[in-house]
């Protein structure tokens, strides 16, 4: 009996060892040039802190983000409390200009960010996404629509925007 209890514990401990993730804090800010790729590689439970600043997206085209946070334990992107809101823009505005931001995945929430200069602020997608929460995001400068989820054939489920604002859109939303 004391030997399969000692075998239960030492089985406990090691799950808790090997399937225990910790989760981290990143404070980013605009002069930060790996900003993108600290949002790409966010695990479960990360949070990231977006200080004051503009943080331009590379290339000429959108920033793809991809994020799977668990349902007890979404991931979070934040503007920094008690600055002022951050700015993702595009590289350029204009008719050329591609979405600021494609967001997918599952459990995940971005707060207290601006987007601009780009066709979409915010495009969710293209692929499934659920359990999103878009929350005091402010959108303005558009060429088209400022927030979307409407792929053809994509399933959106339990997407949140709320305490938000779109200004100067060349299309509704």
């Amino acid at each position: 009996m004391q030997r399969d209890t000692m075998l239960l514990l030492t089985v406990i401990v090691f799950c808790a060892t090997v399937f225990h993730t910790q989760s981290a804090t990143y404070n980013i800010y605009s002069t930060t040039a790996n900003w993108q790729t600290i949002l790409t590689n966010l695990l479960a439970g990360d949070v990231a802190i977006m200080h004051y600043g503009i943080y331009t997206t590379s290339g000429s085209g959108y920033f793809q983000l991809t994020l799977n946070g668990a349902l007890n334990n979404p991931i979070i992107i934040q503007g920094a409390p008690n600055e002022t809101r951050p700015i993702i823009q595009c590289p350029q505005g204009g008719a050329s200009a591609q979405n600021v931001m494609n967001i997918q995945g599952s459990n995940f929430m971005v707060k207290g960010i601006a987007f601009t200069k780009g066709s979409r602020g915010i495009r969710v997608g293209p692929a499934v996404t659920t359990n999103a929460i878009f929350d005091n995001i402010y959108i303005y400068n558009t060429t088209g629509t400022g927030f979307s989820a409407n792929d053809v054939g994509n399933e959106y489920v339990n997407i949140t925007l709320r305490n938000s604002k779109i200004t100067n859109t060349n299309a509704m939303g």
